[in-house]
């Protein structure tokens, strides 16, 4: 019966706007897992915690994809492979940025990836760039800037740089898949990508642990060990299953416009979850995010770009 009217449901969305929820729906898992992160980091060094998170991810991924094939060939081996990148390398340095800087400063320089991407898919894809959508994703911008603007922590430079470059991994990621489009589930493409960045993963956990002697993950609690797995599987689990999802159907313009929601999110949860609380300018901006963004979904439907029916290696 849940099926049946869940199925009634999809068929009357267009399948653009689930393309667009999905999107959002990731945003809300990167927010929310941003600050799960952030309170783990306190007691597992980034490495180990990155080798916990995306094993339990990689875990819950594959059975959750049942026996599904994968066919060999040079393009699923790419696709797999951009895994590398994100979330291999970004969030290895992403990790390391937020273990010696703040929650906000990491939302704040998280921000930037929108207009990354729109430039990249503008430079390298030709994605055309209406005033329609420039204007209203500079104003989702702006209202993270009026929100974390004052929270900015300069002390942190090597954090701050070291995240920048997670966004930089981040949005060349975006423009890589979105131009590689293949008849796999997305389901399937996220599994395979973050098994290539969990090996990743696991040669430099191995390394760190050669130089430094430890691995930093002994005598860690019960509940320790449960955000972990737990963040895992939301930050990267079902957040890149929701964002591939997504991104296979839109364009990467509209991806980027939609991510600027993360901060919302994480905001959202840093007030619930971790006592945090906003000024009256900082709720203003907040509200300036979600506010762009719908204007944007009202005038310019998402951009719907089919998927060819099969591939050629």
């Amino acid at each position: 019966m849940i099926r049946k009217r869940y199925t009634q449901i999809v068929e009357i969305i267009p399948r653009q706007w689930l393309s667009a929820i999905a999107i959002i729906l990731a945003t809300v898992c990167w927010g929310s897992g941003t600050v799960i992160t952030k309170g783990v980091l306190d007691d597992v060094p980034p490495f180990s915690l990155l080798v916990i998170q995306l094993t339990a991810s990689t875990i819950f991924l594959w059975g959750i994809t049942g026996r599904q094939p994968i066919e060999r060939n040079r393009r699923t081996f790419l696709m797999g492979a951009a895994g590398l990148l994100n979330p291999g390398l970004a969030y290895m340095f992403g990790l390391m940025g937020l273990s010696i800087t703040t929650a906000s400063t990491s939302s704040l320089i998280w921000a930037t990836e929108p207009v990354l991407i729109l430039g990249m898919a503008w430079l390298i894809m030709h994605e055309e760039l209406p005033p329609a959508l420039l204007l209203p994703s500079s104003v989702a911008v702006l209202g993270t800037f009026i929100i974390l603007g004052d929270e900015f922590n300069a002390g942190a430079f090597a954090g701050n740089v070291l995240i920048f470059i997670a966004v930089l991994c981040c949005a060349s990621y975006t423009i890589i898949v979105r131009n590689m489009a293949v008849d796999m589930p997305p389901l399937l493409i996220t599994a395979w990508q973050q098994s290539f960045s969990l090996g990743l993963a696991i040669i430099v956990w191995m390394a760190s642990v050669a130089v430094k002697g430890r691995t930093g993950i002994s005598g860690l609690s019960s509940e320790v060990w449960l955000r972990a797995i737990v963040s895992g599987i939301v930050y990267y689990g079902l957040a890149f299953w929701f964002y591939i999802t997504g991104l296979q159907k839109l364009s990467a313009s509209m991806a980027g416009v939609l991510l600027t929601l993360i901060p919302v999110s994480g905001i959202a949860g840093a007030y619930l979850f971790l006592d945090e609380r906003l000024t009256l300018l900082q709720w203003m901006g907040s509200l300036l995010i979600p506010g762009a963004v719908t204007f944007i979904m009202r005038k310019n439907k998402p951009d719907y770009i089919p998927i060819p029916e099969t591939v050629t290696t």
